[in-house]
């Protein structure tokens, strides 16, 4: 068999994308695989990588050449693999490919290539034929290298949609260091109820500032039946709000918020509310307002204040 039709064979059975040592190995000739190279006819994306012309033009092309110059064991991980869940938005080509190896392997840098190592062996899965580190470990790996409130969105949006159960994530075992704290933090406020990082940034900041907490996405019975508060006080009959501009500032949506406050106003609860701009990037302001809403109440109420 020559080595085009070896060549061709192998590069159809891996998706177009093979390792130079791979070619060789299966019989394809270096002078031939050379001159096919400097021809154009094949492409060699990263060093070590072949494949053939616009193999790698788009992102997942891109993910899987960067999976085969990682090697044997490789995993797509952090910000592509969370693409891959549907977690974030499908990646431009361009942006940079996310890989990760076992501990140890150190592979020269390449441009658009982020190769992570582990200690630990990391789960995974087949996504589109792609081995992904499983979703509780990602969440872990991008507490290491993204700010908390990112993660915390992803995680309650994870959590929220059913691709992961609170004791999957609990189970992850993460190495000491950065991430460890804010791993436990978001497990309490995922437990807590969050179903938006706005949610969970809201509940710590008010606990942090040790006011009491308020019980997450409650049932109240209204005139028209069920209506969710993002957080409820009962017994200061007091609720909050945490509102998502893309969502709220749509006019039907706009009007079915103002009836649904209307039904829990008539239910005998006054709500605040805060965008999740202002519980993000003004969380002091945030706790100010809704301690002075928690003493009004208390002192409507007759209830009893910082004794």
């Amino acid at each position: 068999m020559d080595s085009a039709t070896v060549a061709q064979r192998v590069l159809g059975i891996r998706g177009g994308i093979a390792s130079r040592r791979e070619l060789l190995a299966a019989g394809v000739g270096s002078r031939w695989l050379h001159r096919r190279l400097a021809e154009g006819r094949l492409e060699e994306p990263l060093p070590g990588v072949v494949c053939n012309p616009g193999a790698t033009q788009t992102y997942w092309g891109q993910v899987r050449a960067g999976l085969v110059y990682a090697g044997d064991g490789a995993c797509v991980s952090h910000g592509t693999a969370l693409a891959l869940f549907g977690l974030a938005p499908s990646p431009l080509p361009g942006s940079d490919v996310h890989v990760s190896v076992r501990h140890g392997r150190h592979l020269k840098k390449q441009p658009s290539l982020q190769v992570h190592q582990h200690r630990q062996p990391r789960p995974t899965i087949d996504i589109a034929g792609l081995p992904v580190v499983a979703l509780a470990p990602t969440i872990a790996d991008l507490l290491r290298v993204l700010p908390l409130n990112d993660v915390r969105c992803i995680g309650a949006d994870a959590v929220t949609r059913g691709l992961i159960r609170l004791d999957e994530l609990a189970a992850v075992r993460i190495p000491t260091g950065r991430g460890v704290a804010s791993f436990d933090l978001l497990l309490e406020e995922l437990r807590a109820g969050a179903a938006s990082g706005a949610e969970a940034c809201f509940w710590r900041a008010v606990v942090s500032a040790r006011l009491p907490a308020p019980e997450l996405n409650f049932p109240v019975e209204t005139d028209e039946g069920i209506r969710i508060v993002d957080g409820l006080w009962r017994e200061f009959r007091l609720g909050a709000e945490i509102d998502g501009r893309s969502v709220h500032a749509q006019s039907a949506a706009f009007d079915l918020d103002e009836h649904r406050q209307n039904l829990i106003h008539r239910a005998g609860i006054v709500l605040i509310r805060f965008s999740a701009a202002q519980v993000f990037g003004q969380p002091e302001w945030v706790v100010a307002q809704t301690e002075a809403n928690l003493r009004s109440r208390a002192e409507e109420l007759g209830l009893p204040w910082g004794q």
